[in-house]
């Protein structure tokens, strides 16, 4: 039995991506893939702010696989994903996971606010700030509803939990401070 295997390279040059597959592919496949290449170069050469990065990289991966196929890269395919993430501030890396979700709480919320505790944990409190002026008031009180622990009566009704408005809430608790002696008096 003979194996057949179809091997190419697909996309720009820097990019070296190839594709190896037990069978060749449809010329409308390899089209597909020609695009998705050629788009992730344009990313990686700073024509998009790179939210659109990982989401075209996943898709290619994603149709790759759907072929039952393997692939390979050249470094900057690789590079660039933590590059272009590292380089944007994190305001903007927190704003596209939110717009990513639509500007809304998605289904899978947990994930969700952990994706975003782990950027906003490193903002300063000017940035938490300037985060709360961009996100809608459903969404900063989802942000602080997941910071909370749960409990079976605590849910939260758009920014409310109970009749309590979390909304205006700061989305990490902050250190309590004792008054002096004087102020209580």
């Amino acid at each position: 039995m003979v194996s057949i295997t179809s091997s190419l390279i697909i996309g720009p040059p820097k990019l070296s991506f190839t594709v190896t597959t037990p069978f060749p592919l449809q010329a409308l496949t390899k089209e597909i893939m020609m695009l998705y290449t050629e788009a992730i170069a344009c990313a990686i050469n700073g024509e998009d702010d790179g939210t659109c990065l990982e989401v075209l990289k996943d898709n290619l991966i994603n149709l790759v696989e759907k072929e039952g196929g393997t692939w390979s890269a050249s470094p900057s395919f690789h590079a660039t994903r933590q590059s272009l993430s590292e380089n944007k501030p994190l305001v903007m890396k927190a704003m596209s996971v939110i717009a990513e979700a639509g500007h809304v709480m998605p289904r899978d919320s947990h994930n969700w606010s952990m994706c975003l505790a782990r950027i906003t944990k490193d903002m300063t409190p000017d940035k938490v700030r300037e985060l709360k002026g961009q996100c809608s008031v459903t969404v900063w009180a989802a942000l602080v509803f997941s910071n909370i622990r749960l409990t079976p009566a605590r849910v939260l009704n758009a920014e409310k939990v109970r009749k309590v408005k979390i909304s205006e809430w700061d989305l990490f608790p902050s250190p309590l401070q004792v008054p002096c002696g004087n102020c209580i008096r």
